[in-house]
C-alpha cells in the first residue's frame, strides 16, 4: 500500500497524517530557522493508544492518533461516532484497519472479542 499524507485539521502546512498511521511536521521556518520535515514520535499515556503531541503557536495539544487518521481518511468522518481497531490492535493505526461505530456498538465488539471481560 502506498503511504498518501494528509494535512491534519487545524494544523495545515504544519502536520500531516498518512493511512499508514504515521504523523510528520512540514518543512517550515519559524523565526528565521528552518525546521525540517520529520516524523513525530507516539506515546501510550496508559491507555494502550499511540498518542502524539502538536504544537501550534507555542501550545502543545495531545491527539489520538487513530482519530486523527480517521478524520483525514474516512469520508464518513463524524465526532459523535467512535473509531474501533477492527483487529483490536490499539498499535495498529492504518487506515484498514480503522472503522466508525457507535458506542453501543463498539461495546459490543469488544465483549465478543475480549468475551466479556476487557479494560
Amino acid at each position: 500500500m502506498n503511504e498518501i499524507w494528509k494535512d491534519i485539521i487545524g494544523y495545515e502546512g504544519m502536520y500531516q497524517v498518512s493511512n499508514l498511521g504515521r504523523v510528520k511536521s512540514i518543512d517550515r521556518i519559524i523565526n528565521n530557522h528552518f525546521y525540517k520535515s520529520q516524523i513525530i514520535k507516539t506515546f501510550d499515556n496508559g491507555t494502550g493508544y499511540c498518542q502524539i503531541k502538536l504544537c501550534k503557536n507555542g501550545e502543545n495539544k495531545f491527539f489520538y492518533l487513530h482519530r486523527l487518521v480517521a478524520q483525514a481518511f474516512l469520508e464518513d468522518y463524524n465526532t459523535s461516532l467512535e473509531v474501533n481497531h477492527i483487529n483490536h490492535n490499539k498499535k495498529d493505526n492504518n487506515i484498514n484497519n480503522l472503522e466508525l461505530v457507535s458506542h453501543l456498538d463498539n461495546m459490543r465488539k469488544a465483549e465478543e472479542f475480549y468475551g466479556g471481560i476487557f479494560n
